[in-house]
């Protein structure tokens, strides 16, 4: 067939590789002057070599190798694609040998990029493995052969059978069951760690596809090898249960962390107005000797706070950002998912400041032992860290624990910080800074598509919609700090202000918490009309005594019914690094609290 024109127009030059799904040979395009790779089905499946190339003109991706068209030739067709001077990934493993940790989370990094644009546009891959993926001469990483892919929305239509390589199937694929993207995510692990130690993590190909089926539907992972920094990105990738996998993006920051080298996400492009892609549909399909298979799409592993949020291709000013502070939703930023390995997962959106979400991790059957995940968002830093860069996402800081917490804190492009907080409540040793690791990498893939999501509106009468600063006047603040003309000082949200004339500090802020009772949680008081509590002592730090006055706002529903009502708290205190009396700390904090009562709105 060699230098035989196909649709009078592609000069097939040599056939440069074969499968099970078809010959590809590297052809000119005698019209535009370059070369191409033209691929012809091997099996005469036209239907299957039509949906390659539909879901191939979709993808525009510099991880993914270019479909440019389909031909008919003598009732034979060919699809038409970019050319790519490569080897695949599995011709050079045996040509060179295993590759090392670093060349291996490099070409990891890609092709993670390449899955979360494809993962976001509601498409599977299927059949990821080191043949369908080429590394060109400068490294460049590209997935190939979408001719078991789909479109969500090609599920409906009954036509294809779903194929796959037993070497690199999930188990839940082996089983039968939905193919997924952390289908794929697991065949990114089964990819990166054949290129690592040499063959599936289901076994050598010498012990035959039914033995590697076998081991995956029975979840027989071979043994992964030390590979330094690489090993917790594998482990998490061929995790048996599909939830506790990570997303592509998770995988791409994590490798870009290790790597130092940045991957940036690139979507794709978005779908031509007005077609509807439909997802979560599916149809029987088959492999070999595997169980009926089934192709779809999961909408997401995260949970979200009780608005629905929708995700769209942003701007690239946008990717990133905080947007408006006050409708940030911090536990959109948590991927719930990302900490199932660790225990059970509690998440909690109506506690503790508006600017915090917590996730309570329950890690035995112990009921004292719980690990608890805070997500906190955080004003502009001022002054920025010698390392910041403005207008580049993260990397992840990563100082050390201490004190019994792992903190981790990622930079925003427009200055903000996010902070992510992991610390144990038992006495067991716990992985706090895995946990931390894990929603702080969850984080950063979901600050990959856009600004932070939004919230929900608040009540009407939500102590979220005021501003901590207004609650008091400048002669209020006066007659404590002794100086007029202090500025008040807005924290995030402006729901914490501070009034600070050494060596005496004015806070007031807002909470939610379970409602307060008299005794280990102060004194009961009435200021004005409202409850209020009464608690002197050590507010922060050793050598910051104050009084704080917590004032019930307004009283709420908490999500579990068997923990009855909650509050919404507006908390004054007074601090001083001065020798002053308990007792006149407290005086002058209940005569602001008074003043704060009486300019909240009714509860």
């Amino acid at each position: 067939m060699r230098d035989q024109v196909i649709a009078g127009r592609y000069r097939l030059d040599k056939r440069i590789g074969s499968g099970g799904m078809g010959v590809v040979w590297r052809a000119t395009d005698l019209e535009l002057r370059r070369v191409v790779a033209l691929k012809q089905s091997q099996a005469g499946d036209d239907g299957q070599l039509r949906r390659e190339a539909r879901i191939g003109a979709g993808l525009h991706h510099p991880n993914v190798v270019s479909v440019f068209d389909v031909v008919l030739d003598a009732d034979v067709r060919w699809l038409v694609m970019e050319y790519l001077p490569s080897r695949s990934l599995s011709e050079t493993v045996e040509a060179d040998g295993p590759l090392s940790a670093a060349a291996a989370a490099r070409i990891g990094a890609q092709l993670a990029n390449a899955l979360a644009a494809i993962h976001d546009r509601g498409m599977v891959h299927g059949d990821i493995k080191p043949g369908n993926v080429l590394i060109a001469e400068d490294g460049t990483a590209k997935l190939t052969d979408f001719g078991i892919a789909r479109w969500a929305e090609l599920t409906q239509t009954g036509g294809a059978q779903f194929a796959g390589t037993p070497g690199y199937l999930a188990p839940e694929v082996a089983e039968g069951r939905e193919v997924r993207p952390p289908a794929d995510m697991f065949a990114l692990g089964a990819t990166l760690f054949a290129a690592l130690v040499g063959c599936s993590p289901w076994g050598a190909n010498d012990q035959g596809p039914r033995t590697q089926l076998r081991r995956a539907v029975s979840g027989e992972l071979s043994s992964l090898p030390d590979v330094g920094a690489l090993t917790p990105v594998l482990t998490a990738l061929l995790e048996t249960v599909p939830a506790r996998r990570p997303t592509a993006r998770m995988v791409n920051r994590m490798l870009e962390d290790i790597t130092g080298e940045a991957t940036p996400l690139t979507p794709l492009p978005a779908p031509a107005p007005g077609r509807r892609w439909i997802r979560n549909r599916s149809v029987p399909v088959s492999l070999g000797v595997a169980a009926a298979l089934v192709a779809g799409f999961v909408t997401g592993f995260a949970w979200r706070s009780p608005v629905t949020e929708v995700r769209t291709v942003q701007e690239p000013s946008a990717i990133g950002v905080m947007g408006d502070e006050r409708t940030a939703d911090p536990c959109s930023l948590i991927e719930v998912a990302s900490l199932a390995r660790f225990g059970d997962v509690e998440p909690d959106a109506d506690f503790g400041p508006f600017y915090n979400c917590f996730v309570r991790v329950r890690l035995s059957q112990d009921e004292a032992d719980v690990a608890v995940v805070r997500v906190e968002l955080r004003g502009v830093l001022d002054p920025p860290p010698p390392d910041y860069r403005r207008g580049r996402l993260g990397p992840i800081q990563r100082p050390a624990a201490r004190k019994g917490e792992c903190p981790r804190y990622i930079w925003m492009p427009d200055g903000h910080e996010i902070g992510v907080f992991a610390r144990h409540e038992g006495n067991r040793p716990a992985d706090l800074c895995g946990m931390a690791e894990a929603v702080a990498s969850g984080a950063i893939t979901v600050l990959a598509a856009g600004e932070v999501p939004r919230r929900a509106a608040a009540p009407g009468n939500s102590l979220r919609n005021l501003n901590a600063c207004e609650l008091l006047e400048p002669a209020d603040v006066t007659a404590v700090l002794g100086v007029a003309g202090v500025k008040p000082e807005p924290d995030f949200g402006q729901w914490t202000c501070y009034w600070e004339q050494a060596p005496l500090q004015v806070i007031v802020d807002f909470h939610r918490k379970r409602p307060q009772i008299e005794g280990p949680d102060g004194t009961k008081i009435t200021v004005g009309s409202r409850e209020a509590y009464v608690e002197p002592g050590q507010i922060a730090g050793d050598d910051d005594i104050g009084c704080e006055i917590t004032i019930t706002h307004r009283r709420y529903r908490a999500p579990d019914p068997d923990d009855g009502d909650w509050i919404e708290a507006a908390d004054v205190t007074v601090e001083t690094k001065a020798q002053i009396p308990a007792e006149r700390r407290c005086d002058l904090a209940i005569g602001l609290a008074r003043s704060v009562a009486d300019r909240l709105p009714p509860p």
